[in-house]
């Protein structure tokens, strides 16, 4: 799973997309494999729209399985819920031209805020979450888009969202995830289609 806005332009051809599998540093480990397929959501099967859509969501079908252990989808996203972004985006609010992404997986923990504090960045509150920043310098980056919001349901780790885009410079202000909770309906049949 992850964000449209990142494989949008591969929708023609999905095989030169390479993913890596249970590993925390990106340039090595886990297991790798190609892209068959991409599924997106069908209010975007048109294409990407201007603004700011609010099913910036996809899945990528792999071309083979792999050993790791898929994350299960939770079921809450209340305001307040207390989360975990995950990514390899960059870490600094305003990068530079050679700014480098970090190699090894970075975590930052915060919480689901009401939609209302989102108001500036056009949040849809029935399909999208919005996430604090917290000290006003940290949040989702350059780099992290579709990369996942996950918390602690039953003492498991459970996917929430699905990062869709953050203020510039990047912490200042809340960032948007994709609520992929609310995407459920429509990830459950996309996956039984792909399994027929």
């Amino acid at each position: 799973m992850t964000a449209y806005h990142c494989v949008w332009d591969y929708q023609l051809d999905p095989t030169q997309i390479t993913v890596r599998v249970g590993s925390l540093d990106h340039t090595t480990g886990g297991e790798q494999v190609r892209v068959a397929d991409i599924d997106i959501h069908p209010e975007l099967a048109d294409g990407w729209v201007e603004g700011d859509p609010p099913h910036d969501i996809a899945l990528l079908k792999l071309a083979a399985p792999v050993e790791a252990t898929p994350i299960a989808l939770g079921t809450s996203t209340e305001p307040g819920t207390e989360t975990r972004l995950l990514g390899w985006g960059i870490t600094v609010p305003e990068p530079e031209e050679d700014t480098q992404l970090p190699t090894t997986l970075q975590e930052l923990d915060v919480t689901v805020l009401d939609p209302a504090d989102c108001a500036s960045a056009l949040i849809d509150p029935d399909t999208e979450l919005c996430t604090d920043s917290p000290g006003g310098d940290s949040g989702a980056c350059l780099g992290d888009s579709g990369s996942p919001q996950i918390a602690k349901e039953g003492g498991a780790w459970v996917l929430l969202g699905a990062t869709s885009r953050g203020p510039v410079p990047c912490g200042t202000k809340p960032s948007v995830y994709t609520d992929v909770v609310a995407h459920a309906d429509w990830i459950d049949e996309t996956l039984k289609g792909a399994t027929r």
